[in-house]
């Protein structure tokens, strides 16, 4: 079950301005048009609910002039003109009852939901997904956690609900308001099962949609003194595999990296070199045997985990350094070997052949940090009857079932109204769940 608080409504009648000036992503405070509205402590929304690049703010300066102070820095980059609109709110409490209550008379049954979860600015909703719970009812409310003030509780939301978005309750609504009976000749299973398919392919074809987002992948782990993670370790495929669209940001923490095409990313990193070990290297070893050492120097220095090994020779036939010095810890076969490239934090990616690549070995202190993700995923293909259908507007897939077995039948006119009523219903659902990057932000290929 999904509940959703709708952030649209937090905007109505309050105070607005814009950027006077760029505000790069890390930026500590923004400078805007007119500062009087604004106090300390307030929130502040940096674009428009449902931009990709919006973000929320909080003001940290006794004195307000049009240089405000942010007690944390931007995450996005923005540009001049961009609004900026104080809310009364910055986070979202969700909450379940076992029956249908009017939460603001009476809450005595709520039950709070996982922790308050941060207003999704990047959307027009907020919203949570309850896995534990099937049935009852659930609610939303703001908090303005600086203040501890909270808006109304949200109109109850029934869990039985969702029992509609299964592919059965879609294409059943579809041949019984036509009077037909699945096993008919026009209704075969396989056959509707083809036509939801295409009927998801066809709205997921249209636009790219804020359900199709994943704002924190967070399956890809960093590991000691490794720039090259394979992308088949995310949660979900890319919607847009092998082309300019899907990847909208990567950060390592809180740090954003900068993406650079495959081609800068091959010129920056020419003089580095990378091998690994290939025999088992003891602590205090004075030799040590690689895959290749072709590409190292004849003397010099290279990075095996926490250690900076120098060697006065190179036995490039066998690969083998000789005159090793500073080998403290013992060195695992296949541990990645690099010269010409320190282990740091890295600062830039770029995406190539299913793997995500690094502009430096992760260095120790980065170790277990998570690779965050921001991408539009690939619904799944609905192959059962049980499989409930992700998009939020699912009516609209039973339209468009009913406008193929129409056409079928070969009662065109009936069809192409369906056909019609289906794209209409698409159109309509646009405005409350369209993803608004396509146009802002800068796609990355992959």
């Amino acid at each position: 079950m999904i509940i959703k608080a709708y952030n649209k409504n937090l905007i109505d009648g309050q105070p607005k301005t814009t950027l006077s000036a760029n505000a790069a992503a890390g930026a500590a405070s923004i400078t805007v048009a007119n500062y009087s509205p604004f106090a300390d402590d307030d929130y502040l929304l940096i674009g428009n609910f449902g931009d990709a690049t919006a973000e929320i703010v909080q003001v940290n300066d006794g004195s307000i002039d049009a240089s405000i102070t942010l007690q944390a820095v931007t995450v996005n980059d923005h540009f001049v003109d961009t609004p900026i609109t104080k809310i009364p709110y910055n986070q979202v409490q969700f909450f379940r009852a076992p029956t249908n209550v009017d939460a603001n008379t009476d809450a005595s049954t709520l039950v709070q939901l996982g922790s308050n979860t941060a207003i999704q600015a990047y959307g027009d909703y907020t919203t949570y997904e309850d896995t534990a719970n099937t049935t009852g009812y659930g609610y939303a409310r703001f908090l303005n956690v600086e203040d501890t003030v909270y808006s109304q509780y949200s109109e109850s939301i029934s869990y039985s609900g969702r029992v509609y978005n299964t592919v059965e309750e879609i294409l059943k609504d579809a041949y019984e308001s036509l009077g037909l009976e699945l096993g008919d000749k026009y209704v075969e299973y396989d056959i509707l099962m083809r036509d939801i398919n295409e009927a998801q392919n066809k709205v997921l074809q249209f636009k790219n949609w804020i359900f199709e987002l994943i704002k924190d992948d967070t399956s890809i782990t960093l590991t000691e003194n490794e720039n090259k993670y394979a992308l088949s370790g995310l949660t979900e495929k890319f919607k847009y595999d092998g082309s300019i669209e899907g990847i909208l940001s990567v950060k390592i923490g809180s740090a954003p990296l900068e993406y650079i095409d495959v081609d800068t990313y091959e010129e920056e990193t020419q003089n580095t070199t990378r091998t690994e070990v290939k025999t088992v290297i003891l602590a205090s070893a004075t030799s040590i045997v690689l895959d290749s050492t072709y590409e190292l120097s004849d003397s010099g220095s290279v990075y095996i985990g926490e250690d900076v090994i120098t060697y006065t020779g190179n036995t490039k036939a066998t690969g083998t350094l000789t005159g090793s010095t500073g080998i403290d810890n013992g060195h695992a076969v296949d541990a990645s070997v690099w010269q010409g490239v320190n282990p740091a934090l890295p600062t830039k990616y770029t995406i190539f052949d299913g793997y995500i690549y690094l502009n430096a070995p992760v260095d120790d202190n980065y170790v277990g940090y998570k690779l965050k993700i921001k991408y539009i995923k690939a619904l799944d293909r609905l192959t059962d009857m049980g499989d409930v259908v992700e998009i939020p507007f699912y009516s609209v897939l039973s339209t468009y079932v009913k406008y193929k077995i129409e056409n079928r039948r070969r009662n065109y006119e009936v069809a192409n109204n369906f056909l019609s009523d289906f794209w209409a219903g698409v159109k309509l659902n646009e405005p409350n769940y369209l993803l608004l990057i396509l146009e802002e932000q800068t796609y990355y290929n992959f």
